[in-house]
């Protein structure tokens, strides 16, 4: 396996580091679901009442939760892979399928980062607020979905391009071989 260029290795860590931002804030808003159950929970039985907004922006922060994870995951080798043909391969043709996969993937995930951009414009455009009490405008959390698009569309495109530069692949949908992930799994962390 070849060493990657400078450049390629910087491209990746800025990247990286996205990814985890992004996989942090999806932790949080997480956290913010469970503190928004617990508190709707508490205010219905103690005092027979509710915030009123608690479903919507639960919502919303699943939708966080959901986009902002997507690059950090697929960073990890741990989105669903079907990988029946593709691990029958070896060598050149296995790299070339790889390839052939990573940029349809792109261009999936470039049409739906495309789709929600447009959505979010029409949005702004219009000033379009929730039909809820909130009255948020519901280009904010388009705006969260589109980030996480246009990260994970960076990752798959680092993915490609590190392919091409004879670097690392996928190995059964679990890792990147030869590429250190963020975190060993938990069987290899202490050598055991």
């Amino acid at each position: 396996m070849r060493e990657l260029p400078a450049i390629f290795r910087i491209a990746d860590g800025v990247v990286r580091m996205l990814s985890r931002v992004l996989a942090v804030v999806a932790c949080a808003a997480l956290a913010f679901c469970g503190a928004m159950i617990v508190l709707e929970i508490l205010l219905r039985a103690a005092f027979s009442t509710s915030t009123y907004l608690g479903a919507e922006l639960v919502g919303y922060a699943v939708a966080v939760t959901t986009f902002f994870a997507l690059p950090y995951t697929f960073r990890q080798g741990e989105h669903i892979r079907a990988s029946v043909l593709i691990d029958r391969l070896a060598g050149l043709p296995r790299r070339a399928a790889e390839v052939a996969c990573g940029v349809v993937a792109l261009a999936f995930a470039g049409f739906a980062a495309w789709y929600l951009f447009g959505t979010l414009l029409r949005y702004w455009d219009r000033g379009t607020a929730a039909d809820s009490g909130s009255g948020i405008l519901l280009w904010w959390p388009y705006a969260a979905l589109v980030v996480g698009m246009v990260v994970l569309c960076l990752e798959i495109l680092m993915y490609v391009l590190r392919l091409l530069l004879g670097g690392p692949a996928m190995k059964g949908g679990a890792s990147i071989e030869g590429f250190v992930p963020d975190e060993p799994p938990a069987g290899e962390r202490h050598g055991g």
